[in-house]
């Protein structure tokens, strides 16, 4: 894996699958390398639905902003694993016809993957993330408890 000293800062993001809700999750992400194996970093992801029946039209955004701590640990020179975890806020958006509201919640999640390094600038990783958003209030009813497991793909440039 590429030594901390070269390139500390990373850019990247990727496209998830969440299991449970079978909707897209698309994230991008921009941190820092701040030892051989740990990293912070700022991720800002967005999952949305959207649907038709008769008269009646509902759109839900989510987009989830978190900070999180990864932990990578090699098994060669380009291929590792790695696990974190993150906490921050989701925005919760829902319009149906012609009115719309948004609540912000409190959010959390797991991560763990594999990582590829095909060059010291330019890496792929396949991971699953466990993400969880505490209750909102929409229109006057509870959404309860958003959480969901999905499987991804990404790509990150390290600078």
């Amino acid at each position: 894996m590429t030594t901390y000293e070269s390139y500390n800062w990373f850019l990247g993001g990727g496209g998830e699958y969440l299991l449970d809700s079978e909707e897209d999750y698309w994230n991008a992400h921009f941190g820092y390398k701040f030892s051989e194996v740990s990293a912070i970093f700022l991720e800002v992801g967005w999952a949305g639905n959207e649907t038709s029946e008769r008269a009646l039209h509902l759109d839900l955004d989510i987009v989830p902003i978190t900070l999180n701590y990864k932990y990578t640990w090699a098994f060669s020179e380009n291929f590792g694993w790695y696990f974190g975890v993150g906490a921050g806020a989701a925005s919760v958006d829902i319009s149906a016809n012609d009115e719309s509201k948004d609540e912000w919640g409190f959010t959390a999640q797991a991560f763990t993957g594999m990582v590829f390094e095909f060059s010291p600038s330019f890496e792929m990783y396949l991971g699953l993330r466990y993400i969880w958003i505490d209750d909102t209030e929409i229109f006057n009813r509870e959404v309860e408890t958003l959480d969901d497991v999905s499987v991804g793909l990404g790509l990150r440039f390290n600078f």
